[in-house]
């Protein structure tokens, strides 16, 4: 305690952030990261089950355009055009 009352208060302070900081990129390197399969499709089928997906009416934030998804060589593709400078909003 002594040793405490005898250094600089900018002393303390900057051992004390310099263990703060050394502590989080600590916990940082060994936090677990935990995943989980929410969603898995290898659309093997070539076709787009429609159970499972639905085209939004209307498009994301009012777009205008000719956006529509098209299955094939184990992915899902977003094709088409859009006709205004916007965001066409394929969803």
């Amino acid at each position: 305690m002594r040793d405490f009352i005898k250094k600089p208060l900018w002393h303390v302070i900057r051992s004390h952030a310099f263990f703060a900081i050394l502590i989080s990129l600590c916990q940082a390197t060994i936090q677990a990261q935990i995943s989980s399969v929410v969603f898995e499709d290898d659309f093997s089928s070539n076709a787009i089950d429609p159970g499972t997906y639905e085209q939004a009416t209307p498009f994301f934030e009012g777009g205008v355009g000719d956006i529509h998804a098209e299955a094939g060589d184990g992915v899902m593709r977003f094709v088409g055009t859009t006709t205004q400078q916007w965001w066409s909003g394929g969803t």
